[in-house]
């Protein structure tokens, strides 16, 4: 008896802490919407970064919870911007859904902090989440991103997960609908076996070109030679460093 009361007080423990860590998270999520507002509207100052910088170390404290949390936004933004738009390639669509919220204030406009977030969660999840955190980033190349500006923040958060993040890139290079997409993941892909090949003239072949603009059998017939070239040279690519947006 005293063994099952025990027990029942331990689960009831379990879902207490589990509702107070999603009301924390919440309230963060809330937190940084709001100081995105702010930003937007008037400038990043030292204080602002500061804070950005604590709400990142919230989350990242969290762990596993907070990436599945930060994935449900993620996707939820994502599914809000898709009912503006044809297709992935409905980049009129896209900007209204960005002008939509702007005007009024919703959850996308912390998508960029939360794809960042998101990457600098990564290490400390397991491998599950961290396979999911990377299938929302993929997700999350829509119209809205298009911009040269705003897919470089992607890329960003891609390139801070490392390696792992490479098999989603070529993923993006080889299939993703809309061309601007293909051709930006496709240089992203280049620049690391550029840097490998300059370092390492000894090894050949080459890796192939991914052509973004050509027929989709092309573009999979090279991703598969760019993934084999990938294989037997990963161990010796070394991913640039780049730093956490909060810390610029």
């Amino acid at each position: 008896m005293r063994r099952k009361l025990l027990c029942g007080f331990m689960f009831l423990g379990f879902v207490g802490q589990a509702f107070s860590h999603s009301g924390s998270l919440q309230s963060d999520f809330e937190k940084l919407k709001a100081l995105r507002v702010k930003v937007l509207r008037e400038g990043a100052d030292e204080k602002d970064m500061a804070e950005f910088r604590l709400l990142r170390d919230a989350f990242v404290r969290h762990g596993d919870t907070a990436a599945e949390f930060l994935i449900g936004k993620l996707r939820q933004m994502n599914a809000e911007e898709a009912r503006y738009e044809k297709d992935l390639n409905d980049i009129e669509g896209g900007l209204s859904y960005a002008m939509s919220e702007v005007e009024q204030q919703k959850d996308g406009l912390a998508k960029y902090d939360v794809c960042f977030i998101l990457a600098d969660v990564f290490p400390s999840v397991s491998t599950a989440d961290q396979a999911n955190i990377t299938k929302a980033l993929q997700e999350s190349y829509m119209p809205s991103n298009y911009g040269r500006e705003d897919m470089q923040f992607l890329h960003h958060a891609m390139l801070r997960i490392g390696k792992k993040s490479v098999p989603t890139l070529l993923n993006l290079a080889t299939n993703h609908p809309a061309e601007l997409v293909r051709c930006g993941v496709s240089s992203v892909l280049s620049s690391l076996a550029d840097d490998f090949q300059k370092e390492n003239p000894q090894f050949k072949p080459f890796p192939t070109t991914l052509d973004c603009k050509a027929t989709l059998q092309n573009r999979e017939q090279s991703a598969a030679e760019w993934q084999r070239w990938w294989t037997a040279h990963e161990d010796g690519v070394v991913f640039p460093v780049l730093p956490d947006i909060y810390d610029l």
